[in-house]
């Protein structure tokens, strides 16, 4: 009998999303899917999505079209990731398409009939280039022919935006790279520790698809730590969509795991690097925290604190649930102990009702505290969203004017030899 066979696509480099179809990829071999590199020969296409933000979410529709067009008539098309729960109104139009939220992914087992069943399948530690495609190329095609669709779309790029973004991103490279992660990493053991969320942040759409919190059991985690280390992994990326509220749900907490994982990792030669550790976790955890930067001060590569705003004002109305002089006393508490411990943030400007002064204190934040990296998002209203129901929107033009502004401070602090050893880590991944 011959094989069933599967092609599947991301279309943006997101770690959780990756790691959703990395663990996709190993359920369906598991069950005897063959993976194919042509779409349209496939029995089974798996599309992941993203709608992190509006241009995101226009371009997972058109890549939707693309492959729902180009794929044979008796081939099944899963689309997975945020775009359904997010804007279920885009989809609707799909009708030969299975969408499945990333909470709703073990779904896969009836629609496949599968034998082996998704739960079976643990959660993966590596990213591999070739189970995981993502195709740079094929976006910038897709979203250069969005321009000249016909059909005017409000959220879609203008062409002079494309431009101008371009422009900026060219005069501000340094600050649009970061120099400590690289997709595709070959040396990189993933360590997801949970999945969900217990934010309620006002401007975030992505909690609708992602869901509750879910933390792993500590046993499973030190497990799969400990196999990395035995197969000689160095750099291990402690994952999550935030991993700062690990283990609430289990009566645990973020720094019990790491002082864990320290206690099983001793006598080996290894880095953690730590993403998505939301500032609020920062403030309550701090004393315990810099406890233990200070006793793995040779352990911690790299460490990445949304902080989001520099008001206090924006941050209230976000709903994020800390002030901003706390968070740069823990920030430069933590500094002092370890100067050279690199850290990133996430910074949103232009958010409703956000004023020039709170967009300077936003700026001081950026100029005070000396982090290595920084996205900087344009506030965009996003479907159901507590913000999107605000008053006082800045306009556009103004959004992009700030973005502008902090990449420009962050571009001077991006070092040269920073960004060569970043060229190199990509010459090896290809």
């Amino acid at each position: 009998m011959k094989n069933k066979t599967f092609y599947l696509q991301v279309s943006r480099t997101c770690n959780e999303r990756m790691l959703d179809c990395q663990r996709i990829h190993h359920y369906l071999v598991c069950n005897g899917w063959v993976p194919i590199k042509h779409s349209d020969q496939a029995d089974l296409l798996i599309i992941s999505t993203c709608a992190s933000s509006n241009p995101e979410e226009v371009y997972s529709e058109e890549l939707i079209k693309r492959y729902d067009k180009i794929r044979n008539n008796e081939s099944t098309m899963v689309v997975v990731g945020c775009i359904a729960a997010i804007n279920p109104e885009r989809i609707k139009i799909f009708n030969n398409c299975i969408f499945l939220s990333p909470s709703e992914i073990d779904k896969l087992d009836n629609i496949l009939n599968s034998k082996i069943h998704l739960s079976a399948i643990s959660e993966p530690n590596i990213i591999s280039k070739k189970d995981v495609p993502y195709n740079a190329f094929e976006r910038y095609i897709i979203q250069f022919k969005m321009l000249f669709s016909k059909k005017y779309n409000k959220t879609m790029l203008s062409f002079s935006y494309i431009i101008k973004n371009i422009l900026n991103r060219i005069l501000l490279i340094k600050a649009h790279i970061n120099p400590y992660i690289t997709t595709y990493h070959t040396d990189y053991y993933y360590l997801r520790i949970s999945n969900g969320c217990v934010g309620e942040c006002s401007y975030c759409a992505i909690k609708f698809g992602i869901g509750r919190l879910r933390s792993r059991p500590l046993e499973e985690i030190i497990s799969e730590f400990k196999e990395g280390l035995s197969s000689e992994k160095n750099m291990f990326i402690v994952s999550a969509e935030d991993t700062g509220c690990y283990g609430i749900d289990i009566g645990s907490n973020i720094v019990g795991l790491l002082k864990e994982l320290s206690k099983a990792g001793e006598g080996y030669n290894y880095n953690l690097i730590i993403i998505n550790f939301n500032a609020r976790w920062l403030v309550k955890y701090y004393t315990d925290l810099k406890e233990y930067i200070s006793k793995n001060k040779n352990i911690l590569y790299y460490l990445q604190i949304p902080i989001q705003s520099g008001s206090n004002k924006i941050l209230k109305q976000m709903n994020r649930p800390y002030i901003i002089e706390d968070v740069i006393r823990c920030i430069k508490g933590i500094k002092s102990i370890m100067p050279e411990l690199p850290l990133a943030t996430d910074i949103i400007v232009g958010f409703p009702g956000e004023t020039q002064e709170d967009h300077e204190a936003t700026k001081h934040l950026v100029q005070d505290i000396d982090f290595c990296f920084m996205d900087v998002f344009g506030y965009e209203d996003r479907l159901n969203t507590v913000a999107s129901k605000l008053n006082n929107k800045i306009k556009s033009t103004l959004v992009e004017n700030r973005v502008n502004e902090i990449m420009k401070i962050q571009s001077k602090k991006t070092k040269i030899t920073s960004l060569i050893k970043k060229a190199f880590e990509i010459i090896k991944v290809l």
